[in-house]
């Protein structure tokens, strides 16, 4: 086989030319390692507090708030950066070895993503639909978003294993399928606790599958204790000593109990419905003996699984067999009839008699409601969700100016089209899928594929319209469906001899498939927020977080600096500060926002006790400007107005980053108030 007609070739060749061009669209932000998003930022300061010296199990970051900021990130999204440094320090040194990870390991991920969205199109809609794949990968803004250069955080990782958990769900039911599944579900979870929607929709929907077809079951049982093992085994491995602290934020004792719970009621469940399953078989088995002639086929053996009439359904049918056309029965008294195939209650032959279909979905519900309440015996608190504890003022300030974890309807309309766009695409796909394939016995495993994607996909995009920062799982889960709505599109266009025609038509049929970029690019066009509020301020503006580079000059110290800003500070000089935007923090950040927007007189006890040398500002960025609307007479206000308070001293620092000494003794007696 040439490397032209290799499935690999069109991931390959389409992952080269994406990086490329990410690299050179970010080529600047290379240069001066500009950070997008301060996560990223603080993620290269854990990997680096790491390599310095601090403990695996310690994550929490001991240069915020005195050394007492706890976090709930997971090691595991460290290994790949510091693998990548380590291996790279003897040839370019700690320095360079750093540059090139921060490059280099997100491209890494994007490979594996589009190489697992290649594999699930190839699964569900055949192997001539893996170039569109590549393509639709290339055209997903928000799933570009998380894989350029320098996003080092772990919404990538994410990505990739909720696409490896999809690509093991719609493989053949096998116990190594449930195993792969289960495996991809553990680590998606011990990542960060955002995927739990995904993964709960994706363990439910493999159970519905069982459901229609109890065939399905030891792939089921296997992901429910598979997913609870390496849960498990995961949490053990990254928490060590800390293992029974609970949490509603990461994985905790009380979630490990809940998968453990469910993996036992997935096992009740299969078990139950075997039995009962078998009873029914063995009773209907002269009955169908009896009525063969009328039925025109018998029913199938238990060992070759419900609905399974031929060795490859049995396996769940092959990965080309959505496009390929089935052959033909041969003619014998044993074939179903034209009008069997035909008819609209083939399905049954899957599900088995409408009460055993209802009593398997009995027995998942009950497993269902066994696992929730292992949670609310457990944690019932976790049932608020882990923002439900913070302070009013920091979810007010704080919480709500966070748009990734806000619904679609409280992001811009272009960003909101833009995240939705390719999941709608996907799901129009999906329903031309489903409605061209031909009724015939062959193609029931594939019918089985899309049924089960068309699930997952509806899921996916639900929880993307729920939570904004799910759009990129929902993206990339959208790719097969959309693969196979630009093929029909293309091949529409194609038909077309007119040379301007058929070019608008191609044209068109990429913006049908991907309307998403139509939204994108309107982004280019219309000032969004970060540029809104630099035009408010009446102060020179920050062009970016990386101003406050400028203070490195100062001598070492503990900075009161808003909360956007502190990764970047920490991570580019040596100072200390009192809190980033991490809600474990939250006591600390209280004290920030209070700082910034109480009255200059009040405001002075609250920077006075967090022991803070300097504080500082960058005027323009959004997080300031809405100190500023929120408190129009606090002390940011006040000190973007000009106004001088007694007890911050200016300082002389380069560029547009506002700095002042904060004077720790008290102020002498009858001396003025701003």
């Amino acid at each position: 086989m040439t490397l032209r007609r290799h499935p690999a070739a069109p991931v390959l060749a389409g992952w080269l030319l994406m990086s490329l061009l990410l690299v050179a669209a970010s080529w600047d932000a290379i240069r001066v390692r500009l950070f997008l998003d301060a996560d990223d930022a603080m993620r290269l300061l854990e990997v680096r507090d790491w390599l310095g010296g601090q403990g695996w199990f310690d994550v929490a970051q001991h240069r915020l708030n005195r050394g007492d900021f706890p976090m709930h990130w997971s090691r595991l999204i460290d290994l790949p950066l510091a693998g990548t440094m380590l291996a790279l320090r003897p040839l370019l040194g700690a320095g360079g070895a750093e540059r090139v990870a921060l490059v280099l390991v997100p491209l890494l991920t994007l490979l594996a993503v589009t190489a697992l969205a290649a594999l699930l199109t190839r699964r569900v809609a055949g192997r001539t639909r893996v170039p569109y794949a590549a393509l639709l990968v290339a055209l997903a803004s928000p799933l570009l978003f998380q894989l350029r250069p320098l996003r080092i955080d772990h919404h990538g990782w994410q990505v990739v294993a909720a696409l490896a958990a999809a690509v093991a769900l719609l493989a053949p039911p096998t116990r190594r399928s449930g195993a792969l599944a289960g495996a991809a579900l553990a680590v998606l979870l011990t990542i960060s606790l955002e995927g739990l929607p995904i993964a709960a929709a994706t363990a439910a929907i493999a159970a519905l599958g069982w459901a229609w077809r109890p065939a399905r079951g030891a792939m089921v049982v296997t992901l429910g204790w598979t997913l609870a093992g390496a849960a498990s085994a995961l949490h053990l491995a990254t928490r060590g000593p800390l293992w029974a602290q609970p949490a509603c934020d990461a994985m905790a004792p009380a979630w490990l109990s809940v998968l453990w719970v469910a993996a036992a009621g997935l096992s009740v469940a299969v078990g139950t419905g075997r039995l009962v399953g078998g009873r029914a078989l063995a009773s209907l088995l002269p009955l169908s003996r009896t009525c063969s002639g009328i039925q025109g086929a018998a029913l199938p053996s238990p060992s070759r699984g419900l609905g399974a009439s031929t060795p490859e359904q049995a396996r769940g049918g092959g990965e080309d067999s959505a496009t390929a056309p089935p052959a033909r029965a041969p003619a014998h008294a044993g074939a179903p009839s034209r009008s069997a195939r035909r008819s609209p209650l083939r399905g049954f032959a899957s599900a088995g008699a409408p009460v055993q279909l209802a009593l398997r979905l009995v027995l998942l519900a009950l497993a269902g409601v066994a696992a929730a309440a292992t949670l609310l015996l457990l944690a019932p608190g976790c049932l608020a969700g882990p923002f439900a504890t913070l302070p009013p003022l920091v979810y007010r300030l704080w919480y709500l100016s966070v748009l990734e974890g806000r619904p679609l309807w409280d992001q811009s309309p272009a960003l909101a089209a833009a995240a939705i766009g390719l999941p709608l695409a996907g799901l129009a796909g999906t329903a031309l899928a489903l409605r061209r394939l031909p009724p015939r016995g062959l193609t029931e495993a594939a019918r089985e594929r899309w049924w089960l994607y068309l699930l997952l996909l509806l899921a996916a995009t639900a929880i993307a319209v729920w939570v904004s920062r799910a759009a990129a799982t929902a993206n990339a889960l959208a790719v097969p469906g959309a693969a196979v709505l630009l093929a029909t599109l293309l091949a529409r266009a194609r038909r077309l001899t007119a040379p301007l025609p058929r070019t608008l038509a191609t044209l068109g049929a990429l913006l049908l498939a991907s309307p998403g970029q139509v939204a994108a690019a309107a982004l280019l066009l219309v000032p969004g927020p970060v540029e809104r509020a630099r035009d408010d301020s009446p102060r020179p503006s920050c062009a970016a977080a990386t101003d406050v580079r400028a203070l490195a000059a100062l001598p070492p110290g503990t900075v009161f600096a808003p909360l956007d800003i502190t990764p970047e500070l920490l991570v580019s000089t040596r100072h200390r500060a009192i809190a980033g935007g991490y809600h474990r923090g939250a006591r600390a950040m209280e004290r920030v926002l209070l700082g910034y927007t109480l009255p200059p007189a009040r405001a002075r006890a609250i920077v006075a006790a967090s022991g803070a040398d300097y504080l500082i500002a960058c005027p323009g960025l959004p997080e300031l400007a809405q100190y500023r609307a929120a408190a129009r007479v606090g002390l940011w206000a006040r000190l973007e107005r000009g106004e001088r308070v007694a007890w911050l001293t200016p300082l002389k620092v380069r560029g547009p980053v506002l700095a002042w000494r904060v004077a720790r003794a008290p102020l002498p007696a009858g001396a003025a108030r701003p």
